[in-house]
């Protein structure tokens, strides 16, 4: 048995909260594509909880680690605890406003993720290729699109500045 998916997953899956959390880029109320930066970060990071559940049933598929329906618990606790962090947009209107104190400019964070995501695609590569089944490799591909879209996450976290977003400038790092 893989005991690495056991562990690899579920931090894999507390990170991806974490990295919502405390990116400032969700307070901006700028749009990109006609879509405001905070509805549009929210909805990322329900995509990459949906990857995340994606690639669990993967690897439920893969090694029956527990019931298909128990899977659907994280998505629907994800949804939940993401809508609670959800908060509405800050307009900058010059004045002092003090950042929340979890906006810390932290990349180990999203870097940690990134590595562990990495891990568990070079340790599930060998399987993959030996696997017949076209649905499992459908299913395998919600980890590197999951990667690609952290990837830019990151990289907009650490070339962000209060001023690209519209936000206040006491929010810069």
């Amino acid at each position: 048995m893989n005991y690495y998916n056991y562990i690899l997953i579920p931090l894999i899956y507390i990170l991806s909260f974490i990295i919502y959390l405390i990116n400032p880029i969700r307070y901006s109320n700028d749009t990109y594509l006609y879509i405001p930066l905070h509805k549009l970060y929210y909805y990322i990071s329900i995509i990459i909880h949906i990857l995340n559940l994606v690639f669990m049933i993967y690897i439920n598929t893969k090694y029956q680690i527990t019931n298909k329906y128990i899977l659907i618990i994280p998505l629907i606790s994800g949804i939940l605890l993401i809508n609670i962090i959800y908060s509405k947009p800050i307009i900058n209107d010059d004045s002092y406003n003090i950042p929340p104190s979890f906006l810390k400019k932290n990349t180990k964070t999203f870097i940690l993720i990134l590595l562990l995501l990495c891990t568990l695609l070079i340790l599930h590569i060998p399987h993959i290729i030996k696997d017949n089944s076209i649905h499992n490799k459908y299913l395998f591909l919600a980890l590197p699109i999951n990667i690609i879209i952290i990837l830019i996450i990151t990289y907009k976290y650490i070339k962000y500045s209060p001023c690209k977003y519209n936000l206040p400038i006491s929010w810069f790092f």
